[in-house]
């Protein structure tokens, strides 16, 4: 699919970037009992944040260009601030519907491939409880996590569903 080129605000390199180093940290820290784990939680905690923090810009970038009015768009901003996660129905599709309304959001995941979607509302479904473990646990309860590897294949699933939304909104 090719995809109309708009000015984009979201960082699909630097995140790549990021969980790459991770993962080869990580593989290169193998016989050390605690730096893969630490490397693992890491890769989740900079998937999770980039998830939340592409989400947000999307969002920011769409009201600065289309609402006028600065309380109004004050509080908007506010609404999306206080959404705090990236699971699809609790925090996604909330903040969408909410800033875009339901008719327009129904339209962008139409857009969507259907197994882009479902890659969507699987990875954030999963990914938000990998995310609280990392984020509120120690290294002795985490001693189970998955590679950043496996990071690496959650973001890769969630990637071109990012694009296409982010291209769809810029282009409104």
């Amino acid at each position: 699919m090719q995809l109309k080129k708009y000015l984009l605000v979201v960082n699909y390199t630097d995140i790549e970037a990021k969980l790459q180093r991770l993962d080869t940290e990580y593989n290169n820290s193998i016989l050390d009992p605690d730096l893969p784990i630490f490397y693992s939680k890491l890769a989740v905690i900079e998937f999770s944040g980039w998830m939340e923090d592409s989400v947000d810009s999307i969002v920011y970038d769409y009201i600065d260009n289309h609402i006028v009015d600065p309380i109004v768009k004050h509080n908007i901003k506010k609404n999306v601030k206080g959404n705090f996660g990236f699971n699809y129905y609790s925090n996604l599709f909330k903040v969408f519907t909410s800033v875009l309304g339901v008719d327009t959001w129904e339209n962008i995941e139409d857009k969507l491939k259907p197994q882009n979607l479902v890659n969507l509302v699987n990875v954030t479904s999963t990914f938000t409880g990998i995310r609280n473990k990392a984020a509120h646990s120690s290294i002795v309860v985490t001693a189970t996590f998955s590679s950043p590897s496996t990071t690496i294949a959650a973001y890769n699933k969630v990637k071109p569903a990012m694009m296409i939304i982010e291209n769809e909104i810029a282009s409104l």
